[in-house]
């Protein structure tokens, strides 16, 4: 048996051992591998997050670069139930700009960014914040959610000008334009 390391989100320490799994962490604790393995990777295709085919081929990316290419003898393995998923596809032929398209014609009648504007609101002054910024005519205002509010509009500025006027409640608030995780 080979002694293997484990990693998560949690871990502090880099791998020791020459066998390292775990969570999305490895891929950012470990500096050079041979083989890199996504088990059950549906879940990240599949992820309900409105990025989560950028993420997945960002995942990918990484451990491509972890790899360091065929020439060097590293090699991927992503075990999927959705091989003609874009991303799949994408990394099989070393083409990022199929996840492009497909997202892009994913986004562009949902508005969702670049076709629109999304700023997350969060904290405990979060609520002062949208109590203060009122409404403001292009702009939707949707939750609190998990204590998160979303704002959207068709133009970052719409928001971020009225944000600009609007007086900062005492506690913390956090301001997050284009957020990677709604």
């Amino acid at each position: 048996g080979e002694p293997v390391d484990e990693i998560t989100a949690a871990s502090e320490e880099r791998p020791q051992r020459r066998v390292a799994i775990g969570t999305e962490a490895v891929l950012h604790r470990v500096d050079q591998a041979d083989v890199v393995v996504f088990l059950d990777f549906d879940q990240e295709l599949l992820a309900v997050r409105q990025r989560a085919a950028e993420q997945a081929m960002a995942m990918i990316a990484q451990a491509a670069r972890l790899v360091g290419g065929r020439g060097r003898g590293g090699r991927i393995v992503v075990q999927t139930r959705q091989p003609e998923h874009e991303v799949i596809l994408a990394a099989g032929r070393g083409d990022p700009s199929l996840v492009a398209v497909a997202e892009r014609d994913r986004r562009r009648p949902l508005r969702l960014p670049p076709y629109g504007a999304q700023v997350s609101v969060s904290g405990e002054g979060g609520a002062a914040l949208i109590d203060s910024f009122g409404t403001v005519a292009g702009v939707q205002v949707r939750g609190p959610l998990d204590g998160r509010w979303l704002l959207r509009a068709e133009s970052q500025n719409l928001i971020l000008d009225r944000l600009a006027e609007v007086e900062r409640p005492a506690a913390r608030v956090r301001i997050d334009v284009d957020p990677l995780r709604v």
